[in-house]
């Protein structure tokens, strides 16, 4: 767990500097196998949002891989908006 209070400067915007404060949890998951392979979970509370995402580290048992499908979700009480980043690396 950790947090983070900074702020950055963009190239151009509407503002000079922005604030990035956030908690942080991460999370790592080892596959139970004779060849174990780990992946990270990795989850951000704003004050104004919540995030995650999934990272995949250089190992041993992971030369590559392709990703199919992707069922995740984040199921929240009220009718709220949500922005998302495709990551299509091929």
């Amino acid at each position: 767990k950790t947090t983070v209070d900074s702020t950055w400067q963009p190239i151009w915007g509407e503002y000079s500097s922005i604030r990035n404060a956030y908690a942080e949890m991460m999370v790592l998951l080892q596959e139970k196998a004779s060849n174990p392979r780990n992946m990270i979970l990795r989850f951000r509370v704003y004050n104004d949002g919540i995030a995650f995402r999934y990272e995949l580290p250089e190992q041993m048992f992971l030369e590559e891989f392709f990703l199919h499908e992707e069922h995740s979700e984040i199921r929240v009480k009220d009718d709220l908006f949500a922005w998302w980043i495709p990551a299509n690396y091929v």
